[in-house]
């Protein structure tokens, strides 16, 4: 081989080794980026699903937080686009005249269905045209924008509630009103010969305390 040649093969060579280094080093750095991206995602998942649990064995509204920038940019795109923020293709209206509470539920196995959206249809629940039933109905109580049950505390018995499904407006009327410790479940202390309606929120200036509303089909 003359020296021409000689050349020719080392140049060959170091092209050959400097395409493969900077090729290892290109596919390393994506291996890194997809692994990087799939354990946020993964962080993202398991955060999630801890703050539901919490969520689903106290009801509280603590678990949940926004800051004041975040709050004016959800209000911001409540005006902007209604639609975005409540098509749920809700099966039903609660309406308490007396709070000036309008809000739809979803259905049970919606996956809308949680307190972190809006108003919770419990899993045990039955819907109003179910006779002795009973619609149980969660949300939050406190200053989060999703705290649609906030003004619950001023209902007395006697008040009215009204939920409407599939075309029909039931009236409900307030029967008892009694408080429990956030210990992960709730006692509901109804009348089983009548249909009935609960509503559950954390009680009003407590940390401790839910309380429990149940209201009877007038």
């Amino acid at each position: 081989m003359n020296k021409n040649s000689m050349i020719i093969f080392i140049s060959l060579i170091t092209i050959f080794c400097g395409i493969l280094l900077f090729s290892s080093n290109y596919l390393e750095s994506k291996i890194d980026k997809s692994f990087n991206n799939m354990n946020l995602k993964l962080l993202a998942y398991n955060d999630l699903k801890e703050q539901e649990t919490i969520i689903d064995e106290g009801f509280d509204e603590g678990t949940i937080t926004e800051t004041e920038e975040q709050i004016e940019e959800i209000e911001e795109i409540k005006e902007t686009n209604k639609k975005q923020i409540v098509d749920y293709d809700y099966v039903g209206k609660i309406i308490i005249p007396k709070i000036n509470l309008e809000r739809g539920f979803v259905a049970i196995n919606s996956k809308y269905n949680s307190i972190n959206y809006g108003i919770q249809t419990h899993k045990l629940s039955t819907y109003p045209n179910q006779k002795n039933g009973n619609l149980i109905l969660l949300s939050h109580s406190g200053t989060s924008y999703r705290s649609f049950f906030k003004n619950l505390y001023k209902l007395e018995l006697g008040d009215e509630c009204y939920i409407e499904y599939q075309g029909v407006k039931y009236k409900f009327t307030v029967k008892k009103i009694y408080n429990m410790p956030k210990i992960g479940k709730v006692v509901i202390d109804r009348d089983y010969n009548k249909t009935s309606l609960t509503l559950i929120t954390c009680t009003h200036n407590s940390k401790t305390e839910q309380t429990i509303y149940i209201l009877e089909l007038v």
